[in-house]
């Protein structure tokens, strides 16, 4: 009941202090929890709309929506967990028309099922790092992450279907850094699919 106990805990009679007055730490977690808010409710109200929910498991509300991204003991800072998986269902639907399967803990490796009105599906795995690891990530440690995830990915090998696999940092990039990160990621990227070519490994293009 993340979300909800933190609502529950403001004070709204207290003046509001500005992002300078908050502890650094604290300013970004307070930004990226009310940027989780306003997503959420964008995303709902944009399927909704399109009448594009075919399907929500009650698990998805209860452990994600509800739940957190880090489920590990002193943990001081952490977010709501399926907030992400909305998010990019909404964007699908708007583009693609369709509907959506939000699955909850019900499918291991599949958080989201998306089918267009032509039939064509794509499945969804999340493997977004919570914000209180991203917080403490190194550039190398993301792009290695990167890779590492997509070979580990257990996205249902659906017939005829796209799998995605998702991964996301949880942190604040700044504009002027955003050049040099992407340049991280894809040099190891390249370097990897360049590794795994002369060890004859196959990649599927079925699969992002």
């Amino acid at each position: 009941m993340h979300i909800v106990e933190v609502y529950e805990r403001l004070d709204g009679s207290e003046p509001s202090k500005t992002v300078e007055e908050l502890e650094p730490l604290t300013a970004e977690h307070s930004f990226h929890l009310t940027s989780s808010v306003q997503r959420l409710a964008s995303s709902v109200r944009a399927l909704r709309d399109r009448n594009a929910f075919k399907e929500v498991h009650a698990s998805f509300i209860t452990k994600e929506i509800l739940g957190v991204d880090n489920t590990e003991r002193c943990v001081e800072r952490s977010l709501p967990g399926g907030i992400g998986t909305i998010t990019f269902a909404a964007p699908l639907a708007q583009a693609g028309g369709g509907v959506v399967e939000l699955m909850g803990a019900t499918s291991k490796g599949l958080d989201l099922r998306w089918t267009s009105p032509t039939d064509d599906v794509v499945v969804v795995e999340r493997k977004d790092r919570s914000l209180d690891v991203s917080m403490r990530d190194t550039d190398a440690k993301r792009a290695l992450r990167l890779t590492s995830t997509a070979r580990a990915m257990q996205v249902p090998d659906t017939p005829n279907a796209l799998r995605v696999v998702l991964v996301g940092f949880r942190h604040l990039v700044l504009k002027a850094d955003q050049g040099p990160l992407d340049r991280v990621y894809q040099g190891h990227y390249r370097t990897r699919i360049w590794q795994q070519a002369n060890r004859g490994a196959s990649a599927s293009y079925r699969d992002c």
